[in-house]
């Protein structure tokens, strides 16, 4: 008898059925997978648990190939990350991308992000740790036939410090590099947006983040395992590595197809400068909103 009530997040790819398991069904995870394998026309029952891919019943071996908006996206699950579940969700990131945008996903998992991305108009580079995630992306971009994205398999700090190490002016290598996105054809004022998907991995990346960072442009989007919106600011604050430097562009959202899981969008700076205020610029509610969350942040800073 399960403790409590079967989990209401799920998505059917092909023969394999991906569901979100909140802290409590997590401990009777594979009873979960056997009542969901009997129940569901699937081959397959898997959860995301510290970004990998766990099978909680049925077969093991598991590749997919399904068509998200106008993206086809191949996968062997047990080597790479793909999470159907997160489609909505990067519905709303896209909608933050425009074609004057320079995206880096730094976990890119099989390539859905970057590659509707670049198809939009954007220019990305996408990396993931996994030679094998890199190779299903590899063939991914070469599937959708896309342009504007460049792919990289490289430790998440090494891609971001070669980014980092960037010069503000254009290099001659830069000019003859052209539109492509690679790191070498960019200067680090270019990058709008970055994208850390990996929850279990991104509070360990951000302090060395910080230390390397000095451009301020940036847009973080960072995601966060927590119970609840509280705790996710706490985690990401208890670091002392950084701070806001404008709430207007700070953006809290819980991702509502998985659960326990937040995208925090927040700019880095370092910790010896200074906070600024909350633009006037946005409605009164929002303001009001924002200069609640900002102090929030500032005493979890001194928790």
């Amino acid at each position: 008898m399960l403790p409590v009530s079967l989990p209401r997040n799920y998505s059917i790819v092909g023969n394999v059925c991906y569901i979100s398991l909140p802290g409590e069904l997590y401990n009777s995870k594979a009873t979960v997978g056997e009542v969901l394998l009997d129940k569901l026309d699937s081959e397959s029952i898997v959860t995301i648990h510290n970004g990998k891919v766990e099978v909680l019943a049925g077969k093991e071996d598991i590749k997919i190939s399904m068509t998200e908006r106008d993206v086809t996206i191949n996968a062997d699950l047990t080597h790479c990350l793909w999470n159907s579940l997160m489609e909505f969700e990067r519905d709303r990131l896209l909608e933050k991308f425009g074609r004057d945008s320079v995206v880096v996903d730094v976990f890119g998992g099989a390539g859905a992000l970057a590659i509707r991305a670049a198809k939009k108009g954007s220019q990305v580079i996408v990396n993931d740790p996994s030679a094998d995630c890199y190779n299903i992306i590899c063939d991914n971009i070469k599937e959708n036939k896309a342009s504007q994205v460049y792919a990289y398999n490289l430790a998440p700090e090494d891609l971001l410090k070669k980014i980092a190490e960037r010069p503000e002016k254009p290099t001659e290598e830069a000019a003859e590099a052209g539109d492509s996105p690679t790191i070498e054809s960019l200067q680090i004022s270019d990058v709008t947006d970055i994208v850390l998907a990996h929850e279990s991995a991104n509070l360990e990346l951000l302090p060395k983040i910080c230390e390397m960072w000095e451009h301020k442009n940036a847009l973080f989007h960072v995601y966060v395992t927590a119970e609840n919106k509280d705790e996710a600011v706490k985690q990401l604050f208890r670091l002392q590595c950084c701070q806001i430097t404008d709430a207007s562009l700070v953006e809290f959202y819980a991702v509502k197809s998985v659960d326990s899981t937040f995208c925090i969008s927040l700019r880095l700076i370092p910790d010896n400068e200074e906070i600024v205020s909350v633009s006037g610029d946005e409605p009164e509610d929002r303001r009001e909103e924002m200069m609640r969350d900002m102090e929030f942040m500032k005493n979890s800073m001194n928790d």
